[in-house]
């Protein structure tokens, strides 16, 4: 599949979108902004899916992002768990890039990659 065959598609979207969003760790890196802002687009995200989300603010700026998807019946439950937050990049580092079929981008091979 193709770059831009490939930058079309949901999941690729959704991290690059992610990617995008700066949410360098305040305590690992003074003046990181922390993840208020990727945890908003998650909430958002999660609504638009039909989700019930909570936003937790743990510290200022740093959110829990909470979504549930009720079941109907009495079954296991299922708990999906990621984090947010990178350590510091040179801002290139939030400009995510599809290139040969790969993404790349802070946080691309971690969490970010992975939601």
């Amino acid at each position: 599949m193709s770059d831009s065959a490939l930058s079309c598609h949901p999941a690729v979207e959704l991290a690059h979108a992610l990617i995008a969003c700066d949410s360098t760790n305040p305590e690992l890196n003074p003046g990181g902004v922390g993840e208020g802002a990727v945890g908003a687009l998650i909430a958002g995200r999660l609504r638009g899916a039909g989700m019930e989300v909570e936003m937790v603010e743990v510290r200022p700026g740093r959110p829990n992002v909470i979504g549930r998807l009720r079941g109907r019946g009495g079954g296991p439950t299922l708990m999906l768990c990621g984090h947010t937050d990178v350590v510091s990049a040179d801002p290139d580092g939030f400009s995510p890039r599809l290139q040969n079929g790969r993404l790349y981008g802070r946080g691309s091979v971690d969490m970010k990659g992975g939601l």
